[in-house]
């Protein structure tokens, strides 16, 4: 104050009147503000990491990085993260999602009985079904990671609408044949024609999937049940399914339409100018 021998002063205290020296008006204030300054994340030693940079952060990419390298995931990791998730961390929580989310897109067999097999990969179907994507995007941020690593040009209702079609090709994997096919045909078709329960997708790849089994499923012989119920009779990959005709009536037909037509301003980053044109013009025309 007035050029004096600078005074330390906290920053709950800067509100307060500041005064001049005794005998004195204050004509000229001057105030530095001192901010800590942390080590950049490249630059921290072990111990600097430890205290200053998210433990749950560091475990959770370390877990899903060993699912996408194939290897086993960490099980002391994962079971700190369940410690935390159950001390309350609702951030945590959302990040085992993710973790599981992947875990199941990269599960392999590994049980040697039939049965077990059969149960794995039900608890594969179930686990990828209940998931709300868009939901998942946001609010984890281990996904967030990942995703802004591996596609950074995409924003969350883009990344949602890769993880559906993901999913989409591993339903589509595990249904292919025998007893996957089997069990798990009306599993494949319900989330093609519904999709994760938080946000119905308007991405191009994901509504000709639709728009695919929408006209696969009216081309099927139409019965009733005993209680008059409409449903369609069709055969995937020679399997029998029975699918019911509230995929195809007139609400889920607007539905459709509706999505089809919002496709039209979707910004598509895996296009060129060209390319979404042409996208645009078959979605538009099939539907």
């Amino acid at each position: 104050v007035n050029g004096e021998e600078p005074r330390k002063m906290s920053f709950s205290c800067v509100d307060e009147k500041i005064g001049a020296p005794p005998g004195k008006a204050v004509a000229r204030v001057a105030i530095n503000v001192v901010v800590a300054a942390l080590p950049a994340p490249g630059t921290r030693t072990p111990e600097q990491r430890f205290w200053l940079e998210s433990r749950a952060a560091r475990l959770a990419d370390e877990c899903v990085a060993a699912l996408v390298a194939g290897e086993p995931i960490p099980r002391d990791h994962l079971k700190r993260l369940n410690v935390m998730k159950d001390l309350g961390d609702a951030r945590v929580r959302e990040d085992l999602t993710w973790i599981q989310f992947v875990g199941h897109l990269r599960a392999k067999r590994t049980a040697k009985k039939m049965k077990e097999m059969d149960a794995q990969r039900k608890d594969m179907f179930d686990g990828l079904s209940r998931i709300r994507l868009s939901t998942l995007c946001r609010m984890s941020a281990a996904c967030r990671r990942f995703l802004d690593e591996h596609c950074p040009a995409l924003d969350v209702r883009a990344c949602a609408d890769a993880l559906q079609m993901l999913v989409l090709k591993r339903f589509s994997l595990e249904a292919s044949s025998g007893r996957g096919l089997k069990d798990h045909v009306h599993d494949l078709v319900t989330y093609v024609m519904e999709g994760p329960s938080d946000e119905a997708s308007d991405h191009p790849h994901v509504l000709a999937a639709r728009l695919v089994f929408s006209y696969w499923i009216a081309s099927g012989e139409p019965h009733r049940t005993e209680e008059g119920e409409p449903f369609r009779r069709v055969k995937l990959r020679g399997e029998p399914a029975v699918c019911y005709e509230t995929f195809l009536n007139e609400a889920g037909r607007r539905d459709i339409v509706a999505l089809v037509l919002r496709a039209d301003v979707y910004a598509c980053a895996e296009y060129d100018a060209d390319g979404l044109r042409r996208a645009r013009h078959t979605l538009a025309d099939a539907a």
